[in-house]
């Protein structure tokens, strides 16, 4: 669907189709986050593929907004997953933590091959 010239995707896996997974996540049961320096958030995110389209293999997270996905969930290959992770940050300033995806058409955990990723973030302002 388009609205005001964006393209505009369901968000539920079963009505947007494809094999991408549909990958949402939030801080603190919201899309932003306002804390003290070394005060604890709850990150959560879900994620899922349409019924028959694969599994969701692996959950990786960039806590820094680094760009590196350092810190890895234990999951087993489902076509839906949830996982929560508790973080602080130390300093003042604006975070954007960021929740990485894969997905597998055969439910392959091992192999580099084939994975269909996607991401999700949010914003965590740290005063």
């Amino acid at each position: 669907m388009v609205v005001d010239g964006l393209v505009v995707v369901p968000a539920e896996a079963e009505r947007r189709g494809g094999v991408q997974p549909v990958v949402a996540l939030r801080v603190d049961g919201g899309p932003r986050a306002d804390v003290a320096a070394g005060s604890e958030v709850v990150l959560h995110a879900t994620a899922a593929v349409p019924p028959g389209t694969g599994s969701i293999v692996s959950v990786e997270w960039d806590l820094d907004g680094s760009g590196r996905f350092g810190v890895r969930e234990q999951v087993t290959p489902a076509e839906a997953v949830s996982v929560e992770r508790s973080w602080s940050y130390g300093e003042a300033g604006t975070y954007f933590p960021v929740v990485r995806v894969a997905a597998h058409r055969f439910g392959d955990a091992s192999t580099p091959y084939g994975r269909l990723e996607n991401l999700a973030r949010v914003r965590v302002v740290v005063r």
